[in-house]
Parts: structure tokens; C-alpha cells; sequence
């Protein structure tokens, strides 16, 4: 009899080890499941918006650079991995022992989920044509470097901005607001270099790089984020413009 209730007790205990360790796995199953259903969701949707709803706008509209600029990007890029950058527009140029180029470029990453992202890219070609990259800064969308400081006249830390008042690198209807909303606007004279984010509201934000002159009577040429909002009815007008700190997105 005790050696009966002895047996009995060993199932019982075996019974109730088998049961945990089912549910164990059982729960390692679901959670597996769960991530694996995430992901799916994630890479259906594409691109993830950065925080505070703002998205990379995904398309160079025109590049604008001149032939002696790109030829330097291209062979800079060669040894780059991980990132294809495009081209979108030379910003400026800067003049020492050869050449630094600053390009506006999209980033997009070789990834099974690529992401796209839109930097400031630094290009040094010496003397001989040899090119590499210097520095490239991502623009977080979400953390704009700015400045409150007026540089020398037609100088930025040393580069002499490129100006490209007749390249507007926008799509139509971006383009069409931005004239909208340039007729009251007064201070800076304003070209459009390219729209690096878009933000859905009752509306549409956009945020547009541009090249711009201080109307003063030393004019002043910078870079510039401008914040555009399009409401629903057609009507366009800027809310935020703010200069680019340059010796921020050269380190």
C-alpha cells in the first residue's frame, strides 16, 4: 500500500511538472508570435514617421549641382557602406587647400526595412581630384539646429553659399504653396532647395530647406528651415523659419 501511494504521488508530481513546463512554452510560443506579427505590421506599413509625427519626405525632386561637385560625391561614396546618399542639391562651397563641397543628400539604408533620412554631407576633393567624405550629419526632424547669429555677409563659418533662385527642387503642389505663402512674407528672400519632411495635421506641415538673403543693406546669404502649413482649403503660409547653424551639422 505505501509503496502504491509512493507511485501515485511520483505521477502526481511528474503530472504537474509537465503541465508548468507546457505552459512555459506555451507562453514563450505566444510572445514569439506576437513579435513575429509586429514585425509583419511594421514592414506592410513601409516607412516609420519619426517622432512627433513628422515622416522623410522621400523623393529628390531636381538635383541641382554642377558637374565638377557630383563627379567629387560619387567617388567620395565609393568606399561607403550601409547608406546609399543621393544627391539632392550643393548648398555651399568652401575654398582651401582644394575644395570642401556641402551637399543636401537622402540617406537610405540597406536594410530589409530601409529607412530614409536627409543629411548635410561635407565632401573634400584636394588639389589632385582625390575626394572623401568629411562629415555627414544626419537632420533630425525633430531637433532642428539653429541659430539667432548673423554671419559675415555671404558667409556661413567660411563657406560662400550657392545660390539657386531659379532650381526649385519641390513637387507641384508644394511648389505652388510655397509661392502662396512667400507673397507675405518679408525680411528673408527665400528660394526652396527641397522639402526633407512632411507632418499630417488638419493639413499639411512642411518642412523645406532653403537658401535665403536677409533683406539688409549688407545682404546676408544662408541656409533655412521653413516650416509651411497647408491647410485643406488651398491656402499656404510659413509658421517657423529659423537659420541653419552650420557649425552645428560640420562637426
Amino acid at each position: 500500500m505505501k509503496k502504491m501511494k509512493l507511485c501515485i504521488a511520483i505521477a502526481l508530481s511528474a503530472s504537474m511538472l509537465l503541465l508548468a513546463a507546457c505552459g512555459k512554452k506555451q507562453e514563450t510560443t505566444t510572445a514569439t508570435e506576437t513579435t513575429t506579427e509586429a514585425q509583419v505590421t511594421e514592414s506592410q506599413e513601409g516607412e516609420i514617421p519619426n517622432a512627433g509625427g513628422w515622416s522623410a519626405y522621400s523623393e529628390v525632386i531636381t538635383p541641382v549641382y554642377t558637374d565638377d561637385a557630383k563627379k567629387a560625391f560619387d567617388k567620395a561614396m565609393e568606399e561607403l557602406v550601409g547608406v546609399t546618399y543621393e544627391p539632392a542639391a550643393l548648398l555651399a562651397t568652401q575654398i582651401v587647400s582644394g575644395t570642401n563641397y556641402m551637399f543636401l543628400a537622402k540617406g537610405t539604408t540597406v536594410t530589409a526595412q530601409p529607412k530614409i533620412g536627409w543629411y548635410f554631407v561635407e565632401i573634400y576633393q584636394d588639389l589632385e581630384g582625390n575626394a572623401s567624405v568629411t562629415t555627414i550629419n544626419e537632420i533630425d526632424l525633430t531637433d532642428l539646429k539653429t541659430t539667432q547669429d548673423v554671419p559675415d555677409a555671404n558667409l556661413v563659418g567660411g563657406w560662400e553659399i550657392t545660390p539657386v533662385s531659379n532650381a526649385i527642387v519641390l513637387s507641384q503642389d508644394i511648389n505652388s504653396a510655397f509661392a502662396k505663402a512667400s507673397e507675405n512674407y518679408v525680411g528673408v528672400t527665400l528660394n526652396p532647395v527641397a522639402t526633407i519632411g512632411t507632418q499630417v495635421v488638419s493639413g499639411t506641415n512642411c518642412l523645406i530647406l532653403c537658401q535665403g538673403t536677409m533683406v539688409t543693406a549688407n545682404p546676408v546669404d544662408s541656409l533655412y528651415f521653413v516650416t509651411m502649413y497647408m491647410d485643406l482649403q488651398g491656402g499656404a503660409k510659413f509658421t517657423d523659419v529659423q537659420m541653419v547653424d552650420m557649425a552645428e551639422y560640420t562637426k
